[in-house]
């Protein structure tokens, strides 16, 4: 089994990616194809990415294995939450701007996601409360003792693959590999997953679980930044309010809207607020979400110059790399 998995080549592939927002459509698709994803999913880009690395990541027999004896042990016929916490080294390093999210701030998500289950078997006369089960994935050791004083959960997953992410070494092994291949794929499967998304592994397995559902855009549940790219134009909005700029206690201030502005959003710091830069004005800050939408007919290629140099102007901006590590 290890030899078959040793053989294999691994390439690694360094290139500078060119961010395209979530509302954008792909040079290699057609008007008609993106009329008819975006007629019923919610974010049409985590769908096209979601199968491309379906594609890319087709399992060997040896890793169908894995992932299958991994599987068996969760048990994904009954429901479940998935949360992701992603530490040690995402905190120290350079131009990260990650910050440490206690398991604490995760549970009231689980249960407003376990609550609403509830909620929909009530409807159909099963009033015996769900085991709140959640697939735990992580880097860091610790969070594993911390399950241990919690009461009215059961936590699901594989410390040992925590073990060999903890250290840095371990995890550009083999066996660091295949342990972020099932966690991916376990977080893939769960009913929703609870994370933040300035992580890769989280990100990851939401595309892949578009694959597997007719619209599971709304799976996630992020505690930092929006699904996208950190500091770069993730979804293009227009603004159907004017708004009114003001002075704020946030990292960053409030920037005016007139109807009809396109907004290029960055992230939304679920507080009410989106931010991103004003085309117009090439201002970049905060504005209230209620007071935009998603711009569904952008054309990318009048604007890509104009995005690029925008983005250039502000970069990682101390704003948000503040906001980040509060």
């Amino acid at each position: 089994m290890g030899g078959d998995v040793i053989d294999e080549k691994f390439v690694y592939i360094h290139t500078k990616l060119r961010p395209r927002a979530s509302g954008l459509k792909p040079r290699y698709t057609t008007d008609d194809f993106w009329s008819r994803l975006y007629s019923f999913h919610g974010n049409p880009k985590a769908w096209i990415t979601g199968h491309h690395i379906r594609y890319i990541l087709r399992p060997k027999p040896v890793m169908e294995d894995i992932i299958q004896q991994a599987e068996n042990t969760v048990n994904f016929s009954q429901p479940i939450v998935g949360i992701h916490i992603r530490r040690t080294d995402k905190l120290t390093m350079e131009g990260e701007n990650a910050r440490f999210i206690p398991l604490q701030q995760y549970l009231p998500h689980v249960d407003q996601w376990y609550d609403k289950y509830d909620l929909s078997q009530r409807r159909k006369n099963i009033t015996i409360p769900t085991e709140r089960r959640i697939y735990l994935a992580t880097d860091d050791p610790s969070v594993w003792e911390e399950t241990k004083e919690l009461k009215g959960y059961k936590f699901l997953g594989f410390q040992n693959l925590a073990r060999i992410a903890s250290n840095l070494r371990s995890r550009k092994s083999l066996f660091g590999l295949l342990g972020v291949v099932v966690d991916v794929t376990m977080l893939s499967k769960c009913d929703a997953m609870v994370c933040s998304l300035s992580s890769e592994v989280p990100n990851l397995a939401f595309e892949l679980r578009q694959t597997e559902h007719l619209d599971a855009s709304n799976d996630v549940i992020p505690l930092d930044l929006g699904y996208g790219y950190e500091f770069l134009v993730s979804t293009v909005h227009i603004a159907v309010y004017a708004h009114k700029a003001k002075a704020t206690n946030e990292t960053l201030d409030e920037i005016e809207l007139m109807q009809g502005d396109i907004l290029f959003t960055i992230t939304n710091w679920w507080n009410g607020f989106y931010n991103g830069i004003n085309e117009r004005t090439g201002e970049r800050g905060l504005y209230p979400t209620y007071k935009v939408k998603v711009h569904h007919n952008f054309n990318f290629d009048k604007y890509k110059y104009r995005i690029n140099d925008l983005t250039k102007t502000f970069g990682s901006s101390a704003g948000l790399a503040n906001f980040a590590k509060a």
